[in-house]
């Protein structure tokens, strides 16, 4: 094994066969299933640990496209999803993967399930793809803005539910394009709730209940971090204070309440226990952390 990082709450960068862009982990409440899929061709699309990350092995999923993201419902049922909006389901634990929809967007960054029907994928071009019969079918919808990235995508419920964007870097159009938008209708309707007036990227979101959420990102010109708390279900946002080394954060993960997580650029990885105060912890790199996910408040994984 290498480019392992291990420090108090056992975080992990990097794997096995090599190193490459790791992009997208799940890992399964019984703590031993873990999944990590790969930006980078030709390395195997997803890696795969059945005994807590002490080792791993490779899982195909057929002819595929750049694989952003993965998400597990449980020890068995779980889906990718990547370049030209590809996705794709497996449910017997990533050994047989079904090809679900690809379509011509960009690509699908993030994608979240809630139960084993009802799932969203955030996209580029401001589209997000929906699907309630577990990924059978998948219905394209539009946020009412121009000029914009989804990326993260978090729903608290069936129907309660919030995405973030960035400004599309290939449009040249930078203000009110980072948005936080917020759902009560399972993702068929959205309205902002923030626009930001800066040049602020948000690229993930999280909340604990329909008030208490956070959403986390950076400023464009300096790469420094910013997280963004809400008490009321994000009518109102509020910047918190971080650590002045801490930088573009691109994931975050709340274990048991407010213990949360985020990570980022330069190895960049913030803790919290009370969703108010953010703290730095040593991740001994200065990669990237693309994503973090955490069993319990003891037992996380991030990498690059």
């Amino acid at each position: 094994m290498r480019n392992w990082i291990i420090g108090v709450f056992s975080f992990v960068a990097g794997v096995a066969f090599g190193y490459q862009n790791y992009h997208g982990v799940s890992f399964s409440s019984n703590g031993l299933d873990g999944w990590v899929c790969c930006l980078n061709q030709p390395y195997p699309p997803v890696i795969h640990t059945t005994d807590g990350w002490q080792s791993w092995s490779s899982q195909t999923r057929g002819p595929q496209y750049k694989t952003y993201d993965i998400f597990f419902l449980n020890d068995t049922l779980g889906w990718t999803a990547g370049d030209l909006n590809e996705v794709r389901r497996t449910t017997d634990g990533g050994n047989t993967w079904t090809l679900q929809t690809i379509g011509t967007g960009k690509c699908f960054p993030r994608i979240y399930f809630i139960d084993e029907r009802h799932g969203w994928a955030a996209g580029g071009d401001g589209m997000l793809g929906i699907t309630t019969n577990g990924g059978t079918n998948w219905q394209d919808k539009y946020l009412p803005i121009s000029h914009t990235d989804c990326y993260g995508v978090f729903f608290i419920d069936s129907l309660n539910g919030w995405l973030v964007s960035r400004a599309a870097p290939d449009t040249g159009v930078v203000i009110d394009t980072s948005c936080i938008f917020r759902t009560a209708s399972g993702g068929n309707y959205w309205t902002p709730q923030y626009k930001s007036p800066q040049t602020y990227d948000f690229l993930d979101v999280r909340f604990v209940d329909l008030n208490s959420g956070w959403v986390c990102g950076g400023y464009r010109a300096d790469e420094k971090a910013i997280i963004f708390y809400s008490t009321n279900g994000g009518a109102i946002w509020n910047l918190q204070s971080l650590p002045d080394d801490a930088y573009y954060l691109r994931s975050l993960d709340f274990v048991q309440g407010r213990v949360g997580f985020a990570v980022g650029k330069y190895g960049t990885i913030l803790h919290t226990t009370d969703g108010t105060n953010w703290e730095l912890q040593e991740s001994g790199v200065t990669v990237t952390l693309f994503d973090v996910d955490f069993i319990d408040s003891l037992r996380g994984v991030s990498y690059y």
